[in-house]
């Protein structure tokens, strides 16, 4: 939730940022910055408001965070292991199904699709080269191989680069035993010379020799004009509008801020969505100017009166949940769909 209380005499401004996370024990980096408003601001700017993440800071520079605090957030009973994940793709797509529902009625506005090979290759190595076709990579917001192994304990999977180099995308231990367990690999369609991205070629190399099943490339994609877009065209007045000025120097506006959750290490239990806009709030408050409360108003006058009272702080004024699809924590065959409350910032305004 947004900060609104006062801030402390002549220090510094706390800015938490999200960066990529080192470990499973850290879960942002911080960046100090020095401020004209002369005062010590703990500022949950994203990780309260959007990732849920609890930050304390103290005078002598401890730093602490509860590494539960975004399973208690998402209602989880404890992190989902990915390392045992086994969902099939009929619970992929009913769950997926659901999510569209959701996300119709709330967010940003997504589509599914899955794309079967085209041809699937056996060589003689016991490697399977597998090759897909569509004409609406291009679209994609994201897209995750599926297949079913059978008769390996581990597997390791390869995109070609439209140079016709290979990129690791996967490697896994399966059971010992050689069962058969679902596989999930996230791949990002090339473009060639001609800036097509309609084929996509993989290569799964087995340990030892296995059967692929079933592959099959699930892809979500954005659909524009949503609500989501209808809900920043009216709170639009806020948006950090194109400018030649430092964005450290632009009044309080909403910044937009990408998360992908398969760059965060740790978070490889969500699903979906891919990515989407968290947004942030950054920017001084100057006197009169997109005051949210009477509190805030009366603070700017006294700010000009009184030696030690702060200028009102930039904070987000309106959130709105985001939908996401998780792994069951209890069942690793078994995926969730949640709704994550004060997830994505839509408004800014001066506290």
């Amino acid at each position: 939730p947004a900060v609104r209380q006062t801030c402390e005499t002549r220090s510094l401004y706390i800015h938490a940022t999200y960066k990529y996370i080192r470990d499973l024990q850290t879960y942002t980096r911080l960046t100090i910055i020095r401020t004209d408003m002369g005062c010590l601001r703990f500022r949950s700017l994203l990780v309260s408001s959007v990732l849920s993440v609890s930050l304390v800071f103290s005078v002598h520079g401890g730093l602490r965070h509860e590494s539960d605090t975004i399973l208690q957030s998402l209602g989880l009973n404890s992190k989902p292991d990915v390392r045992k994940m086994n969902v099939s793709q009929e619970e992929f797509t009913k769950k997926m199904s659901m999510y569209l529902k959701r996300t119709r009625r709330s967010a940003e506005p997504r589509r599914f699709f899955t794309v079967r090979p085209e041809e699937v290759e056996r060589r003689e190595s016991g490697e399977e080269l597998l090759k897909f076709r569509s004409e609406e990579w291009g679209e994609a917001e994201g897209a995750t191989l599926k297949m079913l192994v059978v008769g390996a304990s581990s597997v390791s999977v390869y995109q070609r680069n439209s140079d016709g180099s290979e990129a690791l995308v996967n490697a896994k231990e399966l059971s010992p035993d050689g069962s058969p367990l679902w596989v999930d690999s996230h791949i990002v369609p090339q473009e060639n010379e001609n800036g097509n991205s309609s084929r996509i070629v993989v290569r799964v190399i087995c340990s030892p020799k296995c059967q692929v099943l079933e592959p099959v490339v699930n892809v979500i994609s954005r659909i524009p004009g949503g609500r989501f877009k209808r809900q920043l065209d009216r709170f639009g007045r806020t948006d950090c509008e194109p400018t030649k000025r430092s964005k450290n120097k632009q009044n309080c506006c909403r910044h937009k801020m990408n998360v992908v959750f398969k760059q965060l290490k740790g978070y490889e239990y969500i699903v979906a969505p891919f990515n989407f806009d968290a947004g942030y709030c950054r920017g001084p408050c100057p006197f009169r100017f997109n005051e949210a409360t009477h509190h805030a108003s009366l603070q700017a006058v006294m700010n000009r009166y009184r030696k030690g009272v702060p200028r009102p702080c930039c904070a987000p004024k309106k959130l709105i949940p985001l939908d996401i699809i998780t792994l069951d924590e209890d069942n690793p065959n078994k995926l969730k769909v949640i709704k994550w409350d004060n997830a994505q910032v839509i408004e800014c305004a001066c506290f």
